[in-house]
């Protein structure tokens, strides 16, 4: 039987088990790899004398026959390898009893273990036969299960994590590795988070895989001149067709008296096994590269384990270079006691209030996590206590929240929990989108959001004439005017209504008389709002509703002015230049910027909001000096620039410096976006989902609103240290508050002296007139 690609000498590259020798050909290229290596190296890392190799393909033999050369070979090697094949795969269950009968004397016994080999050929044999393994209560702690499947991802064994059974199993793919998922994002759901990237079949990365890498290969050795192809005479490319001595592609005509074959063959097959580390290809299964029997090397296969009350997750890897590493303790035979847990490693970023060194006192001296204070140490402290693990908490090595280098590569918090330098972040970690592709992130634990400080404006006191400021001016001038209209009225009805007139005669020398003249009118509306009594009253009913709704009027007024008259008198206002962000975007007299390069610049530069990018156009013209390189010197120019510089900044840090002395910044407006900070963990960790539920807990329960009380206001220095003393001092009225009475009553006193002088001329000479008359 000939080998087609063989007779052609072309390549072949497959997804297919590795088959026996004598089937094998020099130009097929496998992508899968030999897991019997790494199943001898787990045999002896858990010291196994017995196994049970359970199988139901007849390929499977060639896994066993290697087992048994070994066990030959090497006295220290397993001592029973007990063979089962499984005829009907739905069916398995007389087997297992069997099994489980012939191991009854041990079965009180914990340290018996009873090792399985499950060797299938396809996820779905896999699912049926342990789905009777369950069945049977074969999931105890005394059982032991290792898979011989390189895509243990597309098993469903977290149902059998309740059990106490351990189960193993291997993955080409490497779902944490950040390559391989950046990858994948890129090929299936190109700007999704990579914690969203979903798991593929083992097949179909396999075929990705086969696909770039030949790609890659063929791209690497391309020659620009088209008419010498891969540097080969005649061979050329001419219409995106490939043409070997003027003949189109493969001839895959095929005759046993044909002995030519395709000039490329060869020279793509050793293209293809052709490997150097420092030009080597990364794909979704790792580094590929092949020996010259078409096997892989240098690859990773990653050990995955799912045991009681533990999810599946990597233990460890496998490598021809470098052997097993188990990075769990191994469990040595009668230890009652678990090693202990190895600490988590937290990190933060030192910013106050968030992470901070703890101050010493003469004579303390702090160790391990009580080294550093603030809201982020606290919380961790907290959330360790609700997950229940130990940690170690340390600052980030290069102080930097984390940027995306051009290379893909990330510094700081992000790039120390990408390279698993770190397992936790707490730290004012800002989730975006694109951090959200690196690591994953808990539902916010402080919600924030650009926010504008300016410099405090000095507090206006009280007036001479503040007694006037519980009514604004209009209202005083409707005041004046219902006033004088109610008089005017009151007046007009007084002399319309007859009841309003009496007889006297000493007034008068017809006898009548109304006492509603207009002075009187004046007067007796005048007393009506100063909450006095007059000797006169309306008699008629026009006239008395006319005094009952200015009387209500009046009562109104009065009490409503009453009411703010205190809070004028004695409290100091401050009168800020600007009150929001569209107030600020519609000036040009106080300039306003950000941090160079950081998010909030970013913000504006990219916003499509018009009041934005009015703001961003803004800022552009002043150019780089309305922009700063640290927080702090942003700050220092608010204080400095007497009201004339505002500074966008995130509302936590504005909070937190508006309280810091000088105590000379405030902060104004709303925020002019919401975001959040979170904690960060590896993409896929297993505390993800415990964290996320530990900050939901804290919200509710309300810890994050005292943490955040504690660290902002109790710790403040512009707070209200005193305030009794403060505030009874301001209750008192000085005489700056009242002196516009005071001058009133003098003017009024002056006044009244005057017009009495007046009255006293006006009535002397009436009467010296009178006098000259009657002489």
């Amino acid at each position: 039987m000939i080998n087609y690609p063989e007779y052609y000498e072309e390549p072949d590259l497959t997804k297919n088990e590795i088959k026996s020798e004598m089937s094998k050909s020099k130009m097929q290229l496998y992508l899968r790899v030999d897991l019997i290596p790494a199943i001898i190296e787990l045999i002896f890392f858990y010291d196994w004398k017995t196994v049970y190799y359970i199988y139901n393909y007849e390929e499977a033999f060639q896994k066993i026959e290697i087992l048994f050369d070994r066990q030959n070979k090497d006295s220290k090697f397993i001592e029973n390898i007990i063979l089962r094949k499984v005829v009907d795969i739905f069916d398995c269950r007389d087997m297992l009893r069997a099994i489980e009968a012939s191991n009854e004397n041990h079965a009180q016994n914990n340290e018996n273990k009873i090792v399985f080999i499950l060797d299938m050929d396809s996820n779905e044999n896999y699912m049926n036969f342990l789905s009777q393994v369950k069945d049977l209560g074969m999931t105890k702690n005394r059982y032991f299960y290792l898979l011989a499947t390189m895509g243990i991802y597309e098993l469903d064994l977290n149902e059998f994590k309740h059990g106490g059974a351990t189960f193993l199993g291997f993955s080409i793919v490497d779902y944490h590795d950040m390559n391989s998922i950046r990858l994948l994002s890129d090929l299936l759901q190109p700007g999704e988070p990579l914690n969203k990237i979903p798991t593929i079949p083992l097949e179909a990365a396999l075929l990705i895989d086969g696909l770039l890498y030949f790609t890659w290969k063929m791209h690497s050795v391309m020659d620009k001149n088209s008419n010498n192809l891969f540097g080969l005479r005649g061979v050329k490319l001419h219409k995106s067709e490939i043409y070997v001595n003027k003949t189109k592609g493969i001839d895959c005509s095929y005759s046993l008296n044909n002995t030519t074959k395709w000039v490329l063959g060869e020279f793509v097959n050793n293209l293809l096994k052709k490997y150097s580390e420092e030009n080597s290809y990364k794909g979704v299964t790792g580094k590929l590269a092949f020996d010259s029997d078409g096997k892989r090397h240098n690859y990773t296969l990653g050990i995955y384990k799912v045991a009681l009350n533990h999810p599946l997750k990597k233990i460890g890897f496998f490598s021809k270079e470098k052997g097993l590493t188990i990075n769990e303790e191994k469990i040595v035979k009668n230890e009652k006691k678990n090693d202990p847990v190895k600490p988590k490693v937290v990190i933060s970023i030192l910013d106050p209030p968030f992470f901070m060194i703890r101050p010493k006192e003469p004579g303390e001296n702090f160790t391990g996590n009580d080294r550093y204070e603030g809201f982020c140490a606290d919380l961790a402290k907290k959330i360790s206590e609700i997950v229940n693990f130990t940690y170690e908490i340390r600052p980030v090595r290069d102080n930097s929240f984390g940027n995306r280098y051009p290379n893909g590569s990330w510094n700081g918090v992000v790039g120390e929990l990408i390279r698993h330098e770190a397992d936790i972040a707490v730290a004012p970690l800002t989730i975006t989108s694109q951090r959200e592709r690196a690591i994953e992130f808990s539902t916010p634990f402080m919600d924030i959001g650009i926010s504008i400080m300016i410099k405090k404006p000095k507090k206006e006191k009280p007036g001479v004439f503040s007694f006037m400021s519980p009514l604004d001016s209009k209202i005083w001038i409707c005041v004046i005017l219902a006033f004088a209209g109610v008089s005017v009225v009151l007046y007009l009805v007084s002399r319309f209504s007859p009841y309003e007139w009496h007889y006297d005669a000493s007034k008068n020398e017809n006898g009548l008389n109304n006492d509603f003249t207009i002075l009187n009118t004046l007067w007796f509306n005048l007393a009506a709002v100063m909450q006095q009594g007059v000797d006169i009253t309306p008699k008629s009913v026009s006239g008395r509703l006319v005094a009952s709704v200015w009387w209500f009027f009046t009562l109104i007024l009065i009490s409503s002015y009453t009411a703010n008259l205190a809070a004028f008198l004695t409290v100091e206002r401050m009168i800020s230049p600007i009150e929001s962000v569209e107030q600020l975007s519609r000036q040009t007299e106080i300039q306003y910027g950000a941090l160079e390069g950081g998010s909030t610049q970013e913000f504006f530069r990219t916003s499509k909001v018009d009041t934005y990018q009015r703001m961003w156009n803004f800022m552009q013209s002043w150019g780089p000096t309305v922009f700063v390189k640290t927080n702090a010197e942003g700050v220092q120019k608010v204080r400095d620039s007497k009201g004339k510089y505002a500074y966008l900044l995130e509302s936590s840090l504005n909070e937190y410096l508006n309280e810091r002395e000088p105590c000379d910044t405030i902060k104004v407006g709303s925020n002019l976006d919401s975001k959040g900070y979170g904690v960060a963990t590896p993409i896929r960790s297993e505390l993800r989902d415990p964290i996320n539920l530990a900050i939901l807990q804290l919200k509710e329960e309300g810890y994050l609103d005292q943490l955040k009380t504690r660290w902002w206001y109790d710790k403040s220095k512009c707070g209200t240290a005193g305030s009794s003393s403060k505030d009874s001092s301001q209750n008192a009225l000085n005489l700056i508050n009242v002196a516009g009475i005071f001058y009133i009553l003098i003017t009024g006193l002056i006044l009244s002296i005057f017009v009495a002088g007046c009255e006293l001329m006006y009535k002397a000479r009436k009467q010296s007139k009178k006098k000259n008359v009657t002489q």
